[in-house]
């Protein structure tokens, strides 16, 4: 039979403190451009030249120039003759980091359209123009606003809104600055998006620290190119032991709470995520949530912990435990306690992976008479899956799709997909959603075989056709979880009834979504089973503590039909 990896469950151990630099307070949005509303000068502005493209044109630069948008001051030309080129003031240089995102405003009042642009700086003095946009002509003052994202090699940059054509062109208040993020959903971390500068020391990001320790050498950058914006990046060059990594401010918590947590990285090793807790008796407790694979794109890392009782304040980081790099982005962790940011009601799936024939001759019965619908999860070649020994028939399939059980993927030959190369992996896995609509099956949700998934395996799922994806990990799932990172429940030989029980109450609790996943269903298992069966007897018994509970029950298609868009 087909078996799952082990969920990552959390291990809370308490260890000595982890010696960490002090961070400094913090703000952002400084303005890059050098005298931006032009209040500085006496016939010309300080930090702005006059730009004019053909020496056939004939212009007039007009400074200072009144009224102004911004202050008391403004610039203006003049263009009575026009042949070629540009004409407007410029910018002085300044510098700006590439990949990283920009908030333009610019203020002007013209009778005819006018162009802004950005002349961009590499290493060397290249410089190449770009426009950033047209500005109808107008007699009243107009704000011209765009989010810039700057260009590879790009070092340095300045700008100029220019006319080309006969006219007048006002120009004031002009405004370049960091691109910050406003945050969707109430985010505990302060800067979470790493946007946010220190003030006097921009190589530190706001409300955040580096933390080291052990015999390694680590070296921390920031800012660098995240996945939107800003990131920040920590190398290890030497390692014999300890960890490195970003930190952020912990975050206040009293023992009980539920979180959710997600963050982006990219990694050319694999790392670890732990989360401290600072106990009110004044030590540290520290929980494990997993070990992210190396992924040269930018990936995502979701999980939930529960904050233990005694506990006061936690913040989590991912480390680098060996030589090796990475760089983190967008950290959201929200308290799922209340419920408040969840679903109408909490919810439960069933999920039978690997259409395992027990399936349908043992756990089907018992469903049925409860009026209970759960997804099954197909292996699809003939050699090992559906057809095999000890697997259901297409027969029986169909016949719990006619039940009303949702039908859904787990791939041709329950491969690691990770192992494969893209080709192998794409044929798993749109070549599962193929045999099953060969059978009259459109499946729309998937499961990694042993849970295994990176950001190429999540894109090929999706651009095969569905609209969800489960792994092995351990948690519940609300409306704003990763679709294609659904977390779960084992369900095991060793795991009670007051297990089960308990995870019910919690998700009706918390109202969120609970999946439960089964295997094998037998009172004596094979000797490859390991513990990835339950008993006839214990199926029943979470049927009747669903029952019991009232607890809303949905496929894994109903269930992603409930989460955000």
């Amino acid at each position: 039979m087909k078996k799952v990896l082990a969920v990552l469950s959390v291990l809370a151990l308490t260890i000595a403190v982890l010696p960490l630099r002090p961070s400094a307070a913090v703000a952002a949005g400084v303005n890059l451009v050098l005298n931006p509303s032009f209040e500085t000068g006496t016939t010309s502005p300080t930090s702005w030249s006059k730009v004019n493209g053909s020496s056939r044109n004939r212009a007039t630069f007009t400074y200072p120039a009144t009224p102004a948008f911004d202050g008391a001051k403004a610039a203006r030309i003049t263009v009575t003759t026009y042949k070629s080129g540009d004409i407007g003031w410029a910018s002085a240089n300044f510098p700006v980091t590439a990949g990283l995102q920009y908030d333009l405003s610019v203020s002007s009042k013209s009778g005819v359209s006018s162009t802004v642009l950005a002349v961009y700086k590499r290493a060397g003095g290249v410089s190449s123009t770009v426009s950033l946009g047209t500005v109808s002509g107008t007699n009243a003052w107009k704000t011209f606003t765009k989010v810039v994202t700057i260009p590879a090699g790009v070092t340095s940059m300045s700008l100029r809104q220019v006319l080309r054509r006969t006219g007048t062109l006002d120009v004031d208040a002009y405004s370049f600055s960091l691109h910050v993020t406003t945050p969707t959903t109430p985010n505990l971390i302060a800067n979470g998006d790493l946007e946010s500068l220190t003030p006097g020391t921009p190589s530190q990001p706001l409300s955040w620290t580096t933390g080291y320790w052990g015999t390694l050498t680590p070296v921390f950058t920031y800012p660098v190119a995240g996945k939107t914006g800003n990131g920040a990046k920590v190398q290890v060059t030497s390692y014999t032991s300890g960890d490195a990594k970003w930190v952020f401010n912990p975050v206040a918590t009293s023992g009980g709470k539920t979180y959710t947590i997600a963050f982006d990285y990219a990694a050319n090793v694999a790392t670890n995520v732990s989360i401290e807790f600072h106990m009110t008796d004044g030590s540290y407790t520290y929980a494990w949530l997993g070990d992210p694979a190396a992924s040269a794109a930018w990936t995502t890392f979701n999980s939930q912990f529960t904050s233990p009782a005694g506990s006061d304040s936690f913040t989590v980081f991912q480390s680098l435990v060996s030589v090796g790099t990475l760089t983190i982005d967008n950290y959201v962790a929200m308290d799922i306690t209340s419920g408040a940011l969840n679903f109408a009601n909490g919810m439960i799936t069933l999920d039978f992976d690997d259409t395992i024939l027990d399936h349908y001759t043992v756990a089907r019965p018992i469903l049925n008479a409860a009026g209970i619908k759960a997804s099954f999860f197909a292996i699809t070649d003939p050699s090992v899956g559906i057809g095999s020994d000890g697997y259901m028939t297409w027969t029986q399939v169909q016949q719990l799709q006619a039940d009303g059980h949702e039908i859904g993927a787990h791939t041709r030959t329950h491969a690691d997909l990770a192992s494969l190369t893209l080709a192998q992996a794409q044929a798993e896995i749109v070549g599962s959603k193929a045999d099953l609509a060969a059978r009259g099956i459109t499946a729309t949700s998937f499961v990694y075989p042993y849970g295994v998934h990176n950001a190429a395996i999540r894109q090929m799922v999706q651009d095969a056709g569905f609209t969800s994806a489960r792994s092995v990990s351990d948690g519940y799932n609300f409306p704003g979880s990763n679709k294609f990172a659904l977390l779960d429940k084992h369900v095991e030989s060793t795991t009670t009834l007051a297990d089960v029980q308990g995870w019910i109450n919690q998700a009706k609790a918390n109202k969120t979504w609970l999946m439960l996943e089964l295997h094998e269903q037998t009172n004596t298992p094979g000797p490859d089973t390991g513990v990835y069966y339950n008993t006839p007897a214990m199926l029943q018994n979470i049927v009747n503590a669903i029952t019991a509970s009232g607890i809303q029950v949905v496929t894994q298609a109903q269930g992603r039909a409930l989460m955000n868009p």
